[in-house]
C-alpha cells in the first residue's frame, strides 16, 4: 500500500501538480492516460473541498502489468553499474515509485523486467523505454501483446543482448501499440508499379504486395550500428517518414527476433532480416504521418490499426527471399496454405500511443465543475431492528429469565437485550435491583 492524502490540485499546460497533505508535490503529465485515472478519482472530492486519500499502487503502471500477465513479467529497479557483473541483490529497490513510469528513470538507475521462460528466468533491463507501450497495455488495453514480446525478446536476450537495447531505443519513441502476438508494429514506404506489386525505393527490384513476407539471411544485414544506411531490411517508425520517397505506406509487422541493428544517430529507422506487410494505408492518411501527426486522428486508419494489433490481417500469401545463397537474387514464391481473406474492421479503434488527448486546464476545470455539481452518493441508512412483540404472559418469566443472562454475558447494552427479549430495559432493572 502507498497511501496518499491530496489536498489539492493544479492544472497547467504542461500537466497536473497535486499537492499532498504533508507538503510534498506529485507532478503528473497532462497526456498520460495514468494522470486521467487519477483525475477521475479525485476531482469530485476536491471541488468539494475534500482531501482525498488514494493508494498509489493502484495507479502503478508496473504493478498493473505483473497483475495483468499474473506474474510472468515482473520488474525492479537497480543500479546501472549493476549490469557490469552485479547481481539482483544489488537493486535498489522495487517499483512503486508514485512518479509516473513514463518519467525516464534517473541516470544511475534504470527499470528492469523480469520474465519467466521455460528456461528460466530472463532479465531485460532498460524497459524504462518502453514507457509508453507499458502505459497503454496497463491502462487503455490488455498486456497480452506486451507479454508476448517481453517472452520473444527473452528468447534471444543472451546472445544479442545489445541488439534488444537498440530496439528498445528505436519503440521509445515510437507511436504504434505492440500487437497482441509480440510483434513490433511499423512502417514501410514502397513505391506502386504496373505490374500491381510495389517495389522498394532504393533498388526497385524487390516486388512485393499486401500479405508479403520479405525476408533476407541475417547474415548478410549489417549488424553495425555505426553504419546509417547498409545492407538489410529499412523499416521506420513515424519519424522518419517525412522526406522518404514513394507512394505507398504499409503497416509491417516485425518479428522482435529479426532486429538486427538501430543507427546510433538514426534511431528512427532500423535494419531487419524479415518483415510481413499486413496493411494499406488509405491516401489521405499519407499526409498526416508525414506531418509526423498520429495516423489515428483518421477514423478509418484507427479502424484498421486495431485490426492490425487483434491480428485480424492478410496472411502471408507469398515468400520473397532476397540472396538465398549469399547472392545478389530475389525469389517470390507463393505460400501453400493462404487464410481467408479477414473481414475489415471488426475490432473498433485502437489509438497511436501519442494519439492520448491532452488534458487542457480549462477542460480540467470543467470536469472539477461537473464532479462538484453531482450530489455524493448517500449511503443507505441501516434498517432499524423493530423491537420484539411484548411477551405474552406466559412467556413472561422465561424471556426475563433470558434477558438476565444476556445481562450476565455482558456482550449486548440493555436496549439491544430489550429488542431480543421483548422486556422493557426497566423492567429488567427493577429485576435486577430487587434480586
Amino acid at each position: 500500500m502507498n497511501k496518499v492524502r491530496i489536498a489539492s490540485a493544479i492544472a497547467s499546460k504542461h500537466g497536473v501538480t497535486l499537492y499532498l497533505e504533508d507538503g510534498k508535490v506529485l507532478n503528473l503529465p497532462s497526456d498520460s492516460w495514468k494522470t486521467k485515472a487519477i483525475l477521475d478519482e479525485v476531482l469530485g472530492p476536491l471541488a468539494r473541498n475534500k482531501v482525498v486519500t488514494i493508494d498509489l499502487d493502484s495507479f502503478s503502471v508496473e504493478k498493473a502489468i505483473e497483475k495483468k500477465t499474473n506474474g510472468v513479467i515482473r520488474f525492479f529497479k537497480r543500479a546501472v553499474g549493476a549490469l557490469l557483473g552485479g547481481s539482483r541483490e544489488s537493486a535498489l529497490s522495487t517499483t512503486t515509485s508514485p512518479v509516473a513510469v513514463e518519467a525516464a528513470a534517473p541516470a544511475q538507475e534504470e527499470l528492469v523486467a523480469v520474465v519467466k521462460t521455460k528456461n528460466g528466468e530472463r532479465e531485460i533491463p532498460g524497459v524504462q523505454k518502453l514507457a509508453r507501450q507499458m502505459e497503454h497495455a496497463a491502462f487503455n488495453g490488455n498486456a497480452k501483446g506486451l507479454q508476448k514480446f517481453m517472452e520473444r525478446i527473452a528468447k534471444v536476450i543472451d546472445q544479442r543482448g545489445h541488439t534488444v537495447q537498440e530496439l528498445l531505443t528505436f519503440m521509445e519513441r515510437g507511436d504504434l501499440p505492440i500487437a497482441d502476438d509480440g510483434s513490433i508494429v511499423a512502417y514501410k514506404i514502397l513505391q506502386s508499379s504496373r505490374d500491381g506489386y510495389y517495389v522498394d525505393c532504393h533498388t526497385r527490384k524487390v516486388k512485393q504486395k499486401l500479405g508479403s513476407r520479405v525476408s533476407m539471411n541475417p547474415k548478410l544485414v549489417d549488424p553495425s550500428r555505426r553504419t546509417q544506411c547498409s545492407a538489410g531490411l529499412h523499416v521506420a517508425r513515424r519519424g522518419y517518414l517525412r522526406n522518404f520517397p514513394g507512394d505507398v505506406i504499409t503497416l509491417i509487422k516485425i518479428g522482435p527476433e529479426d532486429v538486427i541493428a538501430v543507427p546510433l544517430h538514426e534511431p528512427d529507422k532500423m535494419r531487419v532480416a524479415a518483415y510481413h506487410i499486413v496493411a494499406n494505408l488509405p491516401g489521405e492518411v499519407h499526409s498526416i504521418l508525414r506531418n509526423n501527426q498520429p495516423m489515428t486522428v483518421n477514423a478509418t486508419a484507427a479502424k484498421i490499426l486495431a485490426d492490425v494489433i487483434a491480428g485480424n490481417h492478410v496472411g502471408v500469401l507469398e515468400y520473397v527471399r532476397i540472396g538465398e545463397d549469399g547472392a545478389e537474387k530475389i525469389t517470390n514464391r507463393e505460400a501453400k496454405h493462404q487464410a481467408p481473406a479477414p473481414a475489415p474492421f471488426k475490432n473498433g479503434e485502437t489509438k497511436a500511443l501519442d494519439d492520448a488527448k491532452t488534458l487542457t486546464p480549462k477542460e480540467i476545470r470543467s470536469k472539477a465543475q461537473a464532479a462538484k455539481a453531482e450530489k455524493p452518493v448517500k449511503k443507505a441508512a441501516p434498517k432499524k431492528t423493530p423491537p420484539a412483540a411484548p411477551a405474552k404472559t406466559g412467556d413472561r418469566d422465561s424471556q426475563i429469565a433470558k434477558a438476565l443472562a444476556l445481562v450476565a454475558e455482558g456482550k449486548l447494552s440493555m436496549r439491544a437485550i430489550e429488542r431480543e427479549t421483548g422486556i422493557p430495559a426497566r423492567t429488567i432493572g427493577r429485576v435486577l435491583k430487587n434480586k
